[in-house]
């Protein structure tokens, strides 16, 4: 009898259900799923990796960060499998270096956080938040005083042009808008592959758009680049 192929899955229990529920009626039956919950601590999930010797951990965003000597106290790890996105709050540097394969989800995400990006555009060009309070809360059914906007063949700024402002440039097409975007370290042929403007710096992309959307990555470096300074080289309308 031939030992089973063990995957360890730690993660919350929503995560499961999001994550690996959808998918167990394909699942491959000689492979055998062990779950742990997250709240299990750095500890457990050494432990039970130790205990299951399972060379693949499935994680997701409420996993504890494995320890940097992970591939010295559970060798039979090999690769961890995280089915969100960064995974820097999970895996330290130093165990990939010594081995450990990573993955995660790339841009097979993308498409689907550019298109809640539009619709964050269109609530707040058509006041959906203000017009929800007024009928819900305030049962105040008239019309209100201040006037929903159009996206059409507006001016739309991307701080940030990975792939998923790339995506956004996709959905934005029928609506006709000009596009600008910074992003100091893609390639120009990113933009004008894409028909979209350049912008040389954060401060004319803010000035010169009506909208902006910040899908830049969260990294040390991005974090706080967007100040009250900027938001207010914003134009009105």
């Amino acid at each position: 009898m031939t030992t089973p192929r063990r995957v360890l899955a730690c993660m919350a229990p929503e995560e499961f259900a999001w994550f690996l529920d959808p998918a167990m009626a394909q699942w491959d039956p000689t492979i055998e799923m062990v779950r742990c919950d997250a709240t299990i601590g750095v500890d457990g999930l050494v432990a039970k990796l130790q205990e299951t010797g399972a060379p693949v951990l499935l994680t997701a965003w409420s996993t504890p960060k494995v320890p940097v000597d992970v591939r010295k106290r559970a060798p039979e790890l090999r690769y961890l499998c995280h089915a969100c996105g960064t995974v820097r709050h999970i895996v330290p540097r130093e165990a990939i270096v010594d081995g450990l394969l990573v993955s995660n989800w790339g841009s097979v995400i993308s498409r689907t956080v550019a298109e809640h990006t539009l619709v964050h555009i269109l609530c707040c060009l058509r006041l959906i938040a203000a017009h929800q309070d007024a009928i819900h809360v305030r049962r105040a059914w008239e019309r209100t005083s201040e006037a929903s906007r159009s996206l059409f063949e507006r001016r739309v700024g991307m701080h940030g042009f990975g792939n998923v402002a790339r995506e956004l440039v996709k959905l934005l097409a029928p609506f006709g808008c000009s596009i600008s975007a910074y992003g100091p370290f893609d390639p120009d042929e990113a933009f004008t592959s894409r028909g979209v403007k350049r912008c040389a710096s954060v401060e004319e992309l803010y000035a010169g758009n009506e909208i902006i959307a910040c899908v830049a990555p969260l990294t040390p470096e991005t974090r706080g680049t967007v100040t009250e300074q900027l938001l207010r080289l914003i134009p009105e309308g």
